[in-house]
């Protein structure tokens, strides 16, 4: 969709030579930061939401996922080809190479027709060296504190989430509940034993709750500790989650584990919604262009708000409705839109803040 109003800032970076040494790419690669393009801030995403995200990078092709999932391989491949720095994935799109050694890599998006503030960059280390760094401070120690980064896999699949309409589904009383609870659980790696235990957690869910346990403990061939064998314990921090949540006639319900953190405002996926209101937003955005188009800016300011009302990540219905209100002399309104742009780490909204905000 033609976009009325945007406007983006042109990030220079020093980009590689012709020639890339490939033996480097191909690794396993963290995310330390993760950025728009034109130095924004991920629009409205909590610091927690890439938390423990990386790539893992063949010769052919790509996947980009939280790190246990990929070392478990449980994420689809991007296939791509390697163009001198590009890693193009089709005609209109690739990920750049702007930075590449043996420790750190730095990587943008690049698609046609798409602004800056739409594409993301990526600066990544080295997970292996990373791993080394980790395990080196356990160096002389017999317990292992398990991390994102540094852990033993838990060889099955253990979340659960689903979206149904509320006519199609009945689920039983116990599964109708919301509830949480942490704790650990300790791997005796000499004895191949596992036992857990609860830190925070609700004694009314007391089935429940022995019943997490149960699937953590109940067989110690699910834990890979094979690249532990020197220490004698992992206490291995977890989390859980069972959600139930009606909306008009959908049903959100699911149970989600979290190995390797205890604390539930760093589990991304606590955040649980409903439907898909993106439609909903894209609709009254369109609605919005066509009013523009026809020279209806007041209809066209209320639609782009409705359309942040349905999607309050919609950034590019901020830029409009701002721009649209300025143009109906509402300054008042367009200000109060671009500081809450600039409060939100959005570059491009410094710039029309200063040039029809700032007298």
């Amino acid at each position: 969709m033609k976009k009325i109003f945007y406007l983006f800032l042109i990030v220079k970076i020093g980009f590689l030579s012709a020639q890339i040494d490939s033996k480097n790419l191909y690794q396993d690669w963290y995310a330390v930061k993760i950025e728009m393009k034109d130095g924004s801030k991920p629009f409205l995403k909590k610091p927690t939401y890439f938390l423990n995200y990386g790539f893992r990078i063949d010769k052919d092709s790509y996947r980009f996922d939280e790190i246990n999932k990929l070392q478990q391989k449980q994420s689809s491949p991007i296939p791509y080809v390697l163009r001198n720095d590009e890693m193009q994935t089709s005609p209109e799109s690739a990920l750049v190479i702007e930075k590449l050694n043996k420790d750190s890599l730095i990587l943008s998006q690049s698609i046609k027709n798409i602004a800056e503030n739409d594409l993301t960059r990526y600066y990544l280390v080295s997970l292996k060296k990373l791993k080394q760094q980790r395990l080196a401070q356990f160096k002389g120690k017999d317990t292992l504190i398990s991390n994102p980064i540094l852990n033993p896999p838990f060889k099955n699949k253990l979340s659960k989430k689903d979206i149904k309409s509320a006519k199609m589904v009945s689920l039983p009383e116990n599964k109708r509940k919301n509830f949480r609870l942490n704790g650990f659980i300790l791997l005796d790696v000499k004895n191949r034993k596992a036992e857990g235990f609860l830190e925070d957690f609700n004694p009314e869910f007391k089935v429940e709750n022995k019943n997490v346990l149960s699937n953590l403990t109940g067989n110690f061939n699910d834990w890979d500790v094979s690249q532990f064998r020197d220490f004698k314990f992992i206490k291995v921090p977890f989390s859980y989650l069972q959600f139930y949540q009606i909306e008009k006639t959908l049903i959100s319900f699911g149970e989600i584990y979290s190995l390797n953190i205890a604390d539930y405002d760093l589990v991304p996926s606590n955040k649980i919604t409903l439907g898909s209101p993106n439609v909903e937003s894209a609709d009254y955005f369109e609605a919005a262009v066509k009013a523009y188009k026809k020279n209806k800016l007041k209809d066209a300011a209320r639609l782009f708000e409705k359309s942040i009302q349905s999607n309050e990540r919609n950034l590019n219905a901020y830029y409009n409705f701002a721009e649209i209100s300025f143009r109906l002399h509402n300054i008042e309104k367009a200000c109060e839109i671009y500081q809450f742009l600039i409060d939100e780490g959005q570059k491009p909204a410094i710039k029309e803040f200063n040039q029809k905000c700032v007298k």
